[in-house]
């Protein structure tokens, strides 16, 4: 593929709020690994106040503004910081039950993969651990009506949360198909973004990431 194509589909997947990892679109990826690569996407954002910068674990490529002293931008980002901090307690809460679950000693990464029959398995007739399910399948994103008489609610309740952080972006499906979920970048992202807004906004979340404070401002 031409440097102009992936030029021009690099831009549009960062304005569009696209996280670009090995793993979300290893091409553009590669792209943006070259510097003289980079540094044209950047010139091509300049003019929009717009800006492209790796995630503080260096996973990940995420948009950024390139500075907020506008005050339509400076409203833009709060709107994107609420709408994050509105979906933190039920995506720390779902990477809780994972690590106790899976027995896990750290949060998902970039490139983990998970199974949903799996941690239905390591879920089901577990009862605090279904009781925590049914807690984060009624909040945010997750929201889901559940039938408990059913012998699949916590089958259900497991792909529903996996296919929402697909759709999401936090997973890709290895193949298109199956019930195998591979983690992408957007959790480096993630990680950013509780960080920036504890640190920066006072709002208290618990981080099951770390960071840098001193950076710029996510899009999205």
């Amino acid at each position: 593929m031409s440097s102009e194509v992936l030029l021009g589909r690099t831009v549009k997947a960062l304005l569009q709020g696209g996280i670009i990892c090995d793993y979300a679109d290893r091409e553009l990826a590669d792209y943006l690994s070259e510097e003289d690569n980079r540094e044209r996407v950047r010139a091509f954002l300049q003019p929009l106040n717009r800006d492209v910068r790796a995630t503080t674990d260096g996973r990940a490529w995420i948009p950024v503004y390139a500075s907020i002293n506008d005050a339509t931008d400076r409203s833009e980002v709060r709107q994107s910081f609420k709408l994050v901090a509105n979906q933190i307690e039920p995506l720390v809460g779902w990477l809780r039950l994972v690590m106790i679950a899976q027995q896990r000693p750290e949060p998902i990464v970039m490139g983990d993969t998970l199974y949903d029959g799996d941690l239905t398995k390591q879920l089901d007739q577990v009862p605090h651990l279904m009781q925590q399910l049914e807690v984060i399948l009624g909040k945010g994103p997750f929201r889901k009506s559940i039938n408990k008489d059913s012998p699949r609610w916590v089958r259900d309740g497991v792909t529903h949360i996996f296919e929402k952080l697909t759709e999401m972006g936090f997973f890709v499906k290895p193949g298109g198909t199956g019930a195998a979920y591979r983690a992408t970048g957007k959790w480096s992202w993630l990680y950013d973004m509780m960080d920036y807004i504890q640190s920066k906004e006072g709002i208290p979340v618990e981080d099951p990431g770390s960071g840098d404070e001193h950076r710029q401002t996510s899009i999205f």
